[in-house]
């Protein structure tokens, strides 16, 4: 999606034509899967580390889940990337990169001190929130608002659906220990979500 939305941006661009709709379509579609693995990993991380790499990395668990809300942040930050290179703003990637960079370094030394793996993982994801945080005011200032649609706070309900009903599964006593139980569990979660 990235590169056409930039190619489709330049061009509008070109010729005064908006924008923000282009933007604001690429954001609906964008968490589609990215809610639904954020929500999933929330709400059976160590049966899917069991799952996947084995019942020793089950204590993995929370590092999971963190690596899937940062991937959901970064799924909602290229569709700002591919924006602003359209515009031709690359002094504003830049500066942004620059100030997450600054911000990132020390919290994740910091946190990565205090709690470790998960400290880091943490910072990763505070860098990522103020990415998008500098994105969104980008949008506010030159694109007429914040970029936030409808379909996204769908997504997000039907996301928390799934994890309340997975959740409630995982406490009632349904097995989740071996790769088929999850994987069932993740198909059960994904016919709910979509």
């Amino acid at each position: 999606i990235r590169r056409p939305l930039a190619v489709k941006v330049s061009r509008l661009d070109s010729i005064n034509e908006p924008i923000r709709i282009h933007l604001e379509n690429t954001f609906s579609y964008t968490g589609l899967i990215a809610i639904p693995l954020f929500f999933g990993a929330l709400s059976m991380p160590a049966a899917i580390m069991s799952a996947v790499f084995g019942s020793e990395f089950a204590a993995a668990a929370p590092a999971l889940v963190g690596m899937a809300g940062f991937q959901l942040l970064n799924a909602y930050r290229m569709p700002f990337d591919a924006v602003i290179e359209g515009l031709d703003r690359p002094e504003i990637i830049f500066r942004t990169n620059l100030l997450v960079l600054f911000f990132h370094l020390p919290a994740a030394v910091i946190l990565g001190i205090s709690y470790g793996l998960l400290g880091v993982i943490g910072a990763t994801i505070l860098s990522e929130g103020l990415r998008l945080l500098r994105y969104q005011l980008f949008a506010h200032r030159h694109l007429g608002g914040l970029v936030m649609t409808r379909d996204i706070g769908c997504q997000t309900v039907a996301g928390v659906l799934v994890y309340l009903s997975v959740d409630t599964l995982r406490r009632t006593g349904v097995p989740f220990q071996g790769w088929q139980q999850v994987t069932v569990l993740v198909f059960f979660g994904a016919t709910l979500y979509f």
